[in-house]
């Protein structure tokens, strides 16, 4: 820890653009994280050691849940996910395809009687249609809305 603290806290007058640009980034990843309030940094703990009453996309094999709430956010999972592609059949990659297929399976088949998907990404116009179709017209709402 001294020495990252050290190295965020270096004097950068000497440093090429890149480095000082990569330390900035770092030093405002550990104001915001020292700044964490120690219940939010308690609560994440609690999560990733599935002492929640939460499961996360790898814990739940088999398992079943009166409700569920799936959030599609894929902008941090590029390389691995594309929901977009997936939603409107456009996936190049059938590696990538087959887990975002099979991902979105594990998230829509745990529910037992309510299911809500919360999608964060952005899609186009030919993904939405699809996902309409699949989820029915009625049931899409667009969150927009309601700000």
């Amino acid at each position: 820890m001294d020495e990252y603290l050290k190295r965020i806290y270096q004097n950068s007058e000497e440093l090429d653009q890149d480095t000082k640009e990569k330390i900035e980034k770092d030093k405002k990843f550990y104001e915001d994280f020292i700044n964490l309030p120690y219940k939010e940094i308690l609560n994440f703990w609690k999560h990733i050691q599935n002492e929640t009453v939460f499961s996360t996309k790898h814990g739940t094999k088999g398992d079943e849940y009166r409700n569920v709430l799936t959030v599609i956010d894929d902008t941090e999972w590029k390389r691995e996910y594309n929901f977009n592609n997936f939603f409107n059949d456009s996936e190049e990659k059938p590696e990538r395809k087959l887990r975002t297929r099979n991902l979105f399976y594990v998230e829509c088949s745990r529910a037992k009687e309510n299911l809500v998907v919360l999608m964060l990404s952005k899609i186009d116009d030919a993904a939405l249609e699809n996902i309409k179709k699949w989820f029915g017209q009625e049931n899409i709402i667009d969150l927009q809305s309601f700000i």
